[in-house]
């Protein structure tokens, strides 16, 4: 059978297409869920933890991402975007800055539900967690992105 140059491309993108949706999607991902809770924190509510956190700002957590790594961040926003990697683990960004139309500035967050609620996409929430480092990524159009990361303990 014979493929035309056009039909040749467009066949190779649905291959594309599907593993990516079939199966490449963990490696994409990087399918991981949030980490383990410390002892330090085991069995404290939520306003135990937020008590004990810092608040910091977006650009706080990208300028000086080495100042907050392994503390524990308190944020509150509004849930952009959920990705199920398994049964209960999840990965998801949380816009933490309101502005007049919209809500900006995402976090990353590794969340598990039991850790909270199951979260859906623009949820109000506040969350508690562990910030590990700053998230890197490539847009679908190959933009780089970078986010804070934030392995979360409890979230309401």
């Amino acid at each position: 059978m014979r493929f035309t140059i056009r039909a040749r491309s467009t066949l190779i993108m649905i291959v594309a297409i599907l593993a990516l949706v079939f199966g490449g999607c963990d490696e994409l991902l990087g399918a991981q869920g949030p980490d383990l809770v410390s002892t330090e924190h085991q069995g404290k509510s939520f306003s135990q933890l937020k008590a004990l956190a810092q608040e910091p700002s977006f650009s706080s957590m990208m300028r000086t991402p080495e100042k907050f790594k392994g503390e524990l961040v308190y944020l509150s926003g509004e849930i952009s975007q959920v990705i199920s990697i398994d049964e209960d683990a999840y990965q998801m960004t949380m816009a933490i800055t309101e502005g007049e139309y919209f809500w900006s500035d995402n976090v990353f967050l590794l969340y598990s539900l039991d850790r909270g609620p199951r979260l859906l996409e623009d949820d109000m929430v506040e969350i508690v967690g562990i910030f590990t480092g700053i998230y890197e990524a490539e847009s679908v159009i190959g933009k780089p992105i970078q986010a804070p990361k934030i392995s979360v303990i409890k979230a309401q």
